[in-house]
């Protein structure tokens, strides 16, 4: 283990978000691979989670014997969490950890972890120097803002949450540096209290590489949302279809969207196939065998799924847009178009008949998956944030004494 950041990491998930719900959409063993790797950093790990007695059985069944005296949860079942969830948390968490005298508490991700300020005012209340690291992989409320207008109730009061959450945590972790730059400004931060932390992409098993691909097979992995614009990739396909019989879209995700756009899909007769219950380890499966990545999105900060697609080398087609065409590198590791059905047709039709230009942008995508999003690479980002958050801690509780 490297020098110790502090005593111990507090690792609290959003509200809704549990180790359980992480095993149904079969992203646990991803999430514990993060959490696996920042032992290097702490001597403990408290999981803080709105689940129930359940989170103990799926800990047991994710973290190995000789590690569980390192690793715990602490829980209180609660669908929407108040102070009184933080204050029940936060004395959990003490309990938990004996002893100690620094902390480090990281949100996973800055909606749904209101509660989390509570959590952290609580252990600051019984003397333990608490750092406070928000997490946030989504541009939030431009999301809520673009789907529901930006003076909508539910846009302004999100807007709200997230502009407290920022400003009252040590650290603020984005993916992008758009992301950080759009949230500092807006809510007035700090640079030096902000960090750029990508994704990271799943480690990649060499076999897994070496699949044949399905001529044809179109592969889209995302919510079904208006900003994402899987109607568009609907349209494109039909435009393609009659020519090139042995395409299909795969449409893993689901949505309020859903069923319009199988009514679409069956009104244009376009080949498409929805997969709603997808888990997370079903769409890495399919990454390895699909022609291309498509994502025709207005909107993103950095969709983990086109990280993903990258990382298992599938060339990917996207909309030129924030938050795809800083990810996708045109004409290296894929291509980017305007967001139109005609661009997005014309664009595949040009990728599947180039079988060498394929191959050679999903090699290219691999190459810099593993140099940009490896895992070690984040880690190391993600420990550094970490020690620049402790270290204010540190001097706010000096100038307090």
């Amino acid at each position: 283990m490297s020098t110790p950041i502090a005593n111990a990491l507090v690792w609290l998930l959003p509200a809704g978000c549990t180790l359980a719900g992480y095993r149904a959409t079969g992203t646990l063993r991803r999430e514990w691979a993060l959490m696996h790797a920042m032992l290097e950093h702490y001597p403990r790990i408290i999981i803080a989670s709105t689940g129930d007695a359940e989170e103990l059985e799926v800990l047991r069944e994710i973290v190995p014997e000789s590690l569980q005296d390192r690793v715990a949860v602490v829980f209180e079942a609660e669908t929407e969490p108040n102070p009184i969830t933080a204050s029940v948390l936060a004395e959990r968490v003490a309990a938990a950890l004996g002893d100690v005298k620094t902390i480090v508490c990281r949100v996973c991700e800055v909606r749904g972890s209101f509660y989390g300020i509570d959590l952290v005012y609580e252990l600051r209340s019984r003397g333990i120097v608490t750092a406070f690291v928000a997490r946030t992989t989504e541009a939030w409320t431009r999301f809520v803002a673009h789907e529901t207008g930006p003076h909508a109730e539910e846009a302004v009061l999100s807007g709200t949450e997230e502009g407290t959450v920022c400003q009252i945590s040590d650290m603020l972790i984005g993916t992008t540096p758009v992301m950080i730059s759009d949230l500092a400004w807006r809510y007035t931060l700090d640079p030096t209290n902000t960090a750029v932390v990508p994704n990271y992409a799943t480690p990649v098993v060499e076999s897994e590489l070496l699949q044949e691909r399905v001529k044809g097979l179109l592969l889209y992995a995302g919510p079904l949302v208006a900003r994402t614009r899987v109607d568009t990739l609907i349209q494109a396909v039909a435009m393609l279809s009659e020519a090139n019989p042995q395409i299909v879209l795969e449409v893993m995700g689901d949505g309020p969207h859903r069923e319009s756009l199988e009514a679409l899909a069956a009104e244009l007769k376009a080949p498409i196939k929805f997969i709603p219950e997808a888990t997370h380890e079903d769409k890495l499966a399919r990454m390895t065998t699909c022609d291309i990545f498509v994502h025709a999105s207005a909107l993103e900060s950095q969709p983990l799924e086109l990280v993903e697609a990258m990382s298992r080398g599938c060339p990917c087609v996207v909309a030129d847009a924030q938050g795809l065409g800083e990810v996708v590198h045109h004409c290296v590791t894929g291509l980017r178009c305007a967001g139109d059905a005609q661009s997005f047709a014309h664009i595949i039709q040009e990728v599947l008949a180039d079988d060498e230009w394929r191959s050679m942008m999903g090699s290219s995508g691999v190459r810099l998956a593993e140099a940009s999003y490896g895992l070690a690479k984040v880690v190391e980002a993600e420990a550094q944030a970490h020690r620049k958050a402790i270290e204010f801690a540190l001097e706010r509780t000096r100038r307090a004494a």
